[in-house]
Parts: C-alpha cells; sequence; structure tokens
C-alpha cells in the first residue's frame, strides 16, 4: 500500500517562476520505488528473494538509473536502548547494494520507518543517531551509487525542530562517512512549501526531497488510509474536464474533501497544482541546492487508465523540463506500473502507455498462456522459490521465516510462536496457478514440521483468488493435528494428498461475512498456500516448517 503523503495547501503568493534547475550535478536522473521488500516488520521476515539481480537488469532496461529502496530501518534493530542493526538485514541489504552495483544503478537507502497516521514518534532523534552511524560504518567503503535518506514524509513534528535534528543526524554520519550524498527532506510528509523551512546546511552534498500527489483527489481515490478515507471514492476525471466529476460520496459530506470535490474543476487542473513544482524548482535556485521528486504515484485501482497515464506524462514531463530528478511510487504495488494492482511479470504485464508515460522503453510484451502445472513444485526450501512470495499477519506471537537453531534440512526453516487465532502466514504465487492436473495425477502436500506445546493444531489451506467483486475466495483445507502431527518437538514428515483436502467455504473479506462451501473451489485458480491458526489460538505452542512442496 502506498504511504500517505500530502502537498501542503497553503497559497502561494509568488508569481509564477519559470527558472529551469540545472541537473548537471545530480549523480542520477529517474527511476522507481522498490516497495515491499525491505518495509517489513522486523527482519526474519523480509522478503528477500522477492527481488533479483534479473529485476534489477529489467529496471535499467527500462532507461532507469536510479532506484529509491524503501527500508522499515528502526524495526531493523534489536530496539531501545542501544538500536543495534541486525546482522541479516545487514547481509540482506549487502546483497542488495550488490545487486545495484553489479547493474550500474545508484540506489537510494531510504529510512522509511514510516506510519501515515501516527506522527513520527518523539524518540526519533535518539533512534536516528544511533542507525545511521552504523549503517555508514557499514557502507562507506562502497560504490558512489550509493545514496542515503535520512527519513521519510516526517509528520506531526514541528518544523523547526525536525530541521534541528536532521542537522544533527547529517553531522552524524559525516563524522563516518564524508563521501555518499545525503537525501534531507522537510516535515509535514515531505511537503514542497516547507523546503523554505529547512536550515541553510552546511554539507555541499546534500539533495533536498520532496513528495508529489496532487491532485490528491484523483492520485488517491479508493485509498483507505487517508483522513478521512477516500475508499468510497472513484471516477475523479483527470483533467477535470476528462468526464463528468462525481458527486461527493455520502461519506465524505461535510468533510475538507467534499470542499475540494466541489473546487475540483479548477484545482484539478495542471495549470494549478504545478505553483506547487515551481515552488520546489524555485527552493532549488534559490538556494543554489539539488531537489529531487522521491515519489510521485496514482493509485490504480479507483482511476481510468487513461487519466492515469495523462497525470503520469504531465508530472514526469515538467519534472524533467525543470531538471528535476524523480523517482516513481512505485514498481509492483498499487500505484505501480504494471497493469495487476499488485505485481507482475515483466515481459507479460507492464502497462505500456503508462511505461512510455513516463519516457521509459518496454520491452515488447508477450501473451501469458495460462497452462495446468505438471511435475514437482518447491514452494520453500530456505526461501521461497522464484515468483512464490511469503506474508504473514500477527496479531501476536512471532512468526521468523530464517530461523537457524533448527532446520529441518539447509539453513533456515519457518518458526512461529504464539499465534493468536486467525494469524497466518501464506506463500502468494506471482501468477495463478492451475493445479488441476496434479489433483488428478495424485499428487500430495509435502512437508516436514514439528510441534510443541498443548495447542498445536492448525490449518493449512489452498485459496482461490478473488479479483472481483462476484469472486469468492473459496478454501480447499486440510487440519493439522495430534494425529498428523506428534507434537514431541521432533521433525516429521507431513504428507496431504490434494484430493483429499475439502472444500469448507470462503470468507468474503469486503462484506465480513462467511459462505459456506458450494463446491466451488477451483484447482484452476489457486492463489496462495496458507498456515492458519483457525480454530484457536497458538499460545505456548513453537511449530516448525521447512521444506515445502507439491509432490509424488
Amino acid at each position: 500500500m502506498k504511504q500517505f503523503c500530502v502537498v501542503c495547501t497553503a497559497v502561494l503568493a509568488s508569481a509564477f517562476f519559470s527558472a529551469t534547475l540545472t541537473a548537471a550535478n545530480m549523480p542520477f536522473s529517474r527511476g522507481v520505488n522498490l516497495t515491499r521488500w525491505f518495509e517489513a516488520p522486523s527482519p526474519r521476515t523480509i522478503q528477500f528473494t522477492r527481488y533479483t539481480i534479473q529485476d534489477f537488469r529489467n529496471i535499467k532496461s527500462l532507461g532507469a538509473d536510479v532506484i529509491r529502496l524503501p527500508i522499515h530501518l528502526h524495526a531493523m534493530t534489536t530496539g531501545k536502548p542501544d538500536y543495534v542493526l541486525d546482522p541479516l538485514f545487514l547481509e540482506f541489504l549487502e546483497q542488495a547494494v550488490d545487486m545495484a552495483e553489479g547493474t550500474g544503478l545508484h540506489l537510494i537507502l531510504d529510512n522509511h520507518t514510516f506510519d501515515p497516521v501516527k506522527p513520527t514518534p518523539p524518540d526519533t532523534e535518539d533512534v536516528l543517531l544511533k542507525v545511521w552511524p552504523q549503517m555508514a560504518a557499514r557502507f562507506k567503503d562502497r560504490s558512489d551509487l550509493l545514496i542515503y535518506e535520512v527519513l521519510n514524509e516526517p509528520h506531526g513534528i514541528d518544523i523547526a525542530k525536525w530541521g534541528k535534528i536532521q542537522g544533527k543526524v547529517i553531522k552524524a554520519i559525516r563524522k563516518i562517512d564524508t563521501r555518499h550524498a545525503i537525501i534531507v527532506g522537510a516535515a509535514n510528509y515531505n511537503c514542497i512549501m516547507d523546503l523554505g523551512a529547512l536550515p541553510r546546511y552546511a554539507d555541499t552534498n546534500l539533495i533536498y526531497t520532496f513528495h508529489f500527489y496532487e491532485p490528491m483527489l484523483f492520485t488517491h481515490q479508493g485509498t483507505a488510509f487517508t483522513t478521512p478515507s477516500l475508499a468510497d471514492l472513484s471516477s475523479v476525471p483527470y483533467p477535470p474536464d476528462a468526464a463528468p466529476i462525481p458527486p461527493v460520496p455520502k461519506s465524505l459530506q461535510n468533510t475538507w474533501w467534499a470542499d475540494r470535490l466541489k473546487a475540483y474543476k479548477t484545482e484539478g487542473t495542471f495549470a494549478y497544482f504545478k505553483k506547487y513544482l515551481d515552488a520546489a524548482v524555485k527552493f532549488g535556485t534559490d538556494r543554489g541546492v539539488r531537489v529531487f521528486c522521491g515519489e510521485f504515484g496514482a493509485y490504480k485501482s479507483k482511476s481510468t487508465p487513461a487519466d492515469r497515464v495523462r497525470w503520469y506524462r504531465d508530472v514526469r514531463t515538467y519534472l524533467e523540463g525543470a531538471g528535476v530528478a524523480w523517482t516513481s511510487w512505485d514498481y509492483h504495488g498499487s500505484f505501480g506500473i504494471f497493469r495487476d494492482l499488485t505485481g507482475g511479470r515483466f515481459n507479460h504485464d507492464l502497462d505500456i502507455s503508462l511505461v512510455e508515460a513516463l519516457g521509459f522503453t518496454a520491452p515488447p510484451q508477450e501473451k501469458w498462456l495460462k497452462k495446468a502445472e505438471a511435475g514437482e513444485i518447491v514452494v520453500y526450501e530456505d526461501f521461497p522459490s522464484r515468483g512464490i512470495f511469503i506474508e504473514s499477519w500477527q496479531n501476536s506471537g512471532l512468526i521468523d521465516f530464517y530461523s537457524a537453531t533448527k532446520s529441518a534440512t539447509g539453513r533456515y526453516s519457518i518458526v512461529w510462536k504464539d499465534a493468536a487465532r486467525f494469524d497466518a502466514f501464506l506463500f502468494a504465487f506471482d501468477t495463478v496457478k492451475d493445479f488441476s492436473r496434479l489433483v488428478k495425477e495424485g499428487y500430495a502436500l509435502r512437508f516436514m514440521a514439528r510441534a510443541s506445546g498443548a495447542k498445536c493444531t492448525f490449518e493449512v489451506r489452498f485459496m482461490n483468488g478473488e479479483t472481483g467483486p462476484m469472486d469468492y475466495p473459496w478454501r480447499m483445507v486440510r487440519t493439522v493435528d495430534a494425529s498428523l502431527l506428534i507434537p514431541d518437538g521432533e521433525w516429521h514428515l507431513i504428507q496431504i494428498p490434494l484430493s483429499d483436502m475439502a472444500d469448507v467455504g470462503a470468507w468474503k473479506r469486503s462484506e465480513q461475512k462467511w459462505y459456506f462451501a458450494e463446491r466451488k473451489f477451483s484447482w484452476a485458480n489457486v492463489v496462495s498456500l496458507q498456515f492458519a491458526a483457525e480454530q484457536q489460538d497458538l499460545s505456548g505452542a513453537e511449530i516448525g516448517i521447512d521444506e515445502i512442496r507439491i509432490a509424488k
């Protein structure tokens, strides 16, 4: 999900400013945000195999020369009081840096420790002054392709106070690393209009960032993380005269969004909102500093594709004409450059019109021909296989995707402790899978498991996709209890024939409603494999999972 970013709404008193900022001394020019990789709640839940060096090559082939890498940096530490960076996190991040250097791409290590609703914590200064010296010490000898970004979108913090904190962080980094460029930004979600409130830092190797999502009614229609939520807003055109402007939804009546929608015919035009971009350019020229648009994008779900293309082209053309480097939000994801809402295959699913609107060059796209899977499928061996992404939701307890203490084979296994009821982890497939042939040929879900504790009953299930309002995420389930897994703490081989699993129904999250089984589960429409604490909480239980495959 795209994090919430706003542009200040104060009216500019200055007239149109047309000066062009030179980009001659910018180390990079254009790229993408590579999201949902290091934005994990802990080092033990990083989905490291989500991207490989081939993805870096793909991004470079578009014509990009930079990747902004959002990192939940503060979550990658031991916490108070020392905030020591986790060795596993650093090991993974070193490999990401290797990928960037191996492909000649600049890599921005973006401290994306961020909650769109909660203000920047009051102890942020303490954390920043602990984590950034460690980062600088680790990466000071890497190439100039590497760039540091102090903190993404600080908000709910006094503007002047933030400026002083950021200055201290710059000095802390420079005591260790005098070489790499540092990206700095203003408070209020990296607001353009607050750039001028930043101190005139003495450091000469800084890049000043801002984020741009105007008009928000267009770029964030359909999102639920704004305040108030824009989940019920759709069909807002860009530009405003491209189609009728929709009425104000009931949920937005008597809110400031309603006022903005009523004024959208004027405020939604490029001529209106470009004054914010003018202000960023003017700031760079007046200060004699480099400016960078670290994020801009439009949510896919509720906007018209043609309107998104027009908006991206207008913003990108302006930025490049003004000499402002940029990274769009995002690559894969709900604001991304693929036709799929959350992912996509590089040679099959790119939104070509959008890619071209960004000035990139896309490879020829091939039609994806879905085929029934044949032969053994390895789901997990130390890491999920290519094209399989591991995710989790935890209300309590611990999930560790990289436990090295007691693996069945190899280096790692998955450890799941003290899960609350309905907690789960899952393996999501990058494409819808057709397992119908495997069912007919007698294949089974096989994995190694160990369990200890009184409550060790959990559910394994294959899930159908839910891509439209009439789709239901039907489940094919088998409960794993003491009859399958003795809770003796030792590893056991679990084998569940696919044909022995039960169609139990579907939970329609959008309706908050359970649908009992209607024999509609389709083995030709499988999107994920899940392990869930469905029947009870697993307090006091420790479950280990390893070597997952679909095999005979």
